[in-house]
């Protein structure tokens, strides 16, 4: 069916492209310094971009925003487990949106919001990001019209 769909295309882009999750690279930029401001301390392309509110420098050394309280960027985690798979094509997403199209076309109403909402939370909890998300929204949209094409025949 459409979960099965999206998680097969899902997957396969998982390990296909091999992307890091947030925490590596949050870390390994934070790690590297900050590449805001070339005359400040700790300055390389390679780092962590400065962001108020978000992330400064102390001491020579990038601090994160985590859970309320500044934190050493190489140290930071998300507020939920990272899971063990690869980064790149959401598959909460590609879930999401896929059940999202059939569930839309059986009932006879918009489960949009729900698909939405339920996309949306592994970019919250800090392990997916939004290119990620948009393109399990691409596929699961995608594996939903062909599940219903499927069953129309």
């Amino acid at each position: 069916g459409a979960l099965n769909d999206a998680a097969v295309v899902a997957w396969r882009a998982k390990r296909a492209y091999q992307a890091p999750r947030p925490i590596s690279m949050i870390r390994y930029l934070a790690f590297s310094g900050q590449s805001t401001d070339p005359k400040a301390p700790s300055y390389s392309t390679d780092g962590l971009p400065l962001v108020p509110g978000l992330s400064k420098l102390v001491d020579g050394q990038v601090q994160v925003l985590a859970h309320g309280r500044w934190i050493l960027g190489a140290q930071w985690s998300p507020p939920v487990a990272t899971p063990a798979s690869p980064g790149w094509m959401s598959e909460d997403s590609a879930f999401a949106y896929a059940a999202g199209e059939v569930l839309t076309a059986l009932a006879g109403r918009s489960f949009g919001n729900e698909a939405q909402r339920a996309s949306a939370a592994a970019l919250a909890d800090g392990i997916d990001v939004p290119a990620g998300v948009a393109a399990g929204r691409a596929v699961g949209e995608q594996a939903g019209k062909l599940a219903l094409a499927r069953l129309e025949r």
